[in-house]
């Protein structure tokens, strides 16, 4: 039978390989995956435990009356609450003239499709950023240059110094952070000569990494959010900032009882939150022309 080839478990799969390997903002580098475990486990909604700091106080020996105080609750809940759909059907005339796997191709391209969904939903994450002070907003935004600076305008330099900066000011730490930017400021910081490109991973090549600057990994993507269409939201941080999880309850095959016709159908649900604002800053940046 035709559905011999379509076993739904073998689809899953290929469908969440060719959307990890087309991700960029739910790719390792920019967020962590460490309830998605239980999220599988436990249903849609997880508690995430934290609490808040304790006081620090001075003790004279033999003087100070300790004071025991009760520790505030500051939990986060990860849910999945994003659900999202995919459905085709390929024709068997479609299907024997094709000179390429038709299906493959058609599942290849859902995943893409997904991908850019779900990368743009945790873009939208920019407003639970904790780090914003200083980093323009959707009226003023930092206009931004490769290399020099005139009236209002700053370098690219600049800007990684200005995120860098607000970022040590709330004691984020430097390992592992990144920077995730538009087309148009990664070329600016191409032209300013000031970044350490990879050009030898491919697989990060893929995955939107570019290279590094002032300690920052750099990841390109065209699903930032674009405020009138000329003031970007950049992302940056640490990993341990957002969390995401996601699910892929089925895909299944079926014949279509009015055509001659095999489909796939597949469902997707997921989630992300932001666990640690202070780790997550947002730079509204545009692109100011040079000189």
């Amino acid at each position: 039978m035709s559905l011999d080839n379509f076993i739904p478990t073998i689809w899953s799969a290929n469908f969440i390989e060719a959307f990890r390997k087309a991700s960029v903002l739910t790719g390792p580098g920019v967020i962590n995956r460490n309830w998605e475990g239980d999220i599988r486990e436990k249903g849609d909604k997880v508690k995430i435990n934290q609490i808040a700091d304790p006081t620090i106080s001075d003790y004279v020996k033999n003087s100070s009356t300790l004071t025991f105080e009760v520790l505030e609750d500051a939990a986060a809940f990860l849910e999945v609450n994003q659900c999202k759909s995919f459905s085709f059907a390929i024709d068997d005339v479609d299907k024997a003239q094709g000179s390429v796997g038709i299906m493959q191709l058609a599942m290849s391209r859902s995943a893409y499709k997904m991908k850019d969904t779900v990368d743009q939903y945790i873009a939208g994450l920019y407003t639970k950023a904790g780090v914003t002070s200083g980093l323009g907003t959707t009226n003023t935004p930092l206009t931004i240059t490769a290399k020099g600076t005139a009236g209002s305008n700053i370098s690219v330099m600049e800007l990684f110094a200005t995120v860098a900066k607000a970022l040590d000011e709330v004691n984020c730490p430097t390992d592992g952070r990144f920077a995730v930017i538009p087309p148009w400021l990664h070329a600016k910081a191409v032209l300013a000569s000031v970044m350490n490109i990879y050009t030898t991973d491919q697989v990060a090549m893929r995955a939107g990494l570019v290279g590094r600057i002032m300690g920052f990994d750099v990841y390109v993507s065209n699903n930032l959010t674009n405020t009138a269409g000329a003031k970007h939201k950049t992302l940056w941080g640490i990993n341990q900032a957002i969390t995401y999880a996601e699910q892929v309850n089925k895909v299944e095959a079926l014949r279509l009882q009015a055509s001659f016709s095999d489909a796939l159908k597949g469902l997707m649900l997921y989630g992300a939150t932001v666990i640690q604002p202070s780790g997550l800053a947002c730079a509204t940046c545009s692109s100011a022309a040079e000189t």
